[in-house]
């Protein structure tokens, strides 16, 4: 007899290990590559976006946000270091160097914490530079 999955309050079972950092690979490649519209495709409703300098709620929010760092910047470089992931929260740890391109380039460090719902969708993204 097969063994029924159950989990709680008929919520999806947790994503696996692979599937989170295939999430969080597509998302920092649709950071870099300034590709809008595959971000808007993994925000859920009522995504949040904290950083250094910004506390953003909100689709609208970060997806305007994000249009205009976009729009800042000639280019965007984003080197993965490493990704973690923590299926039983449904979240990743992942190390980053990003290059940003205006007039003069601007390489930060930065630890992003992406934390996605029971479908996949990222409801929060929490940045923080590092030395």
């Amino acid at each position: 007899m097969a063994m029924k999955e159950e989990t709680l309050a008929g919520a999806p079972l947790m994503k696996s290990h692979k599937e989170l950092v295939g999430l969080s690979r597509r998302y920092l490649d649709a950071f870099k590559n300034k590709n809008l519209d595959v971000l808007k495709s993994m925000f859920s409703n009522d995504v949040e976006l904290i950083d250094w300098e910004n506390n953003i709620v909100g689709f609208d929010n970060v997806v305007s946000f994000n249009q205009d760092v976009f729009s800042a910047h000639k280019s965007i470089n984003v080197q993965i270091k490493s990704i973690k992931s923590f299926p039983d929260s449904l979240t990743t740890q992942c190390k980053i160097l990003i290059t940003l391109v205006q007039k003069d380039k601007q390489t930060l460090s930065v630890i992003d914490v992406l934390t996605f719902d029971d479908n996949g969708l990222i409801k929060k993204i929490q940045a923080e530079k590092i030395k």
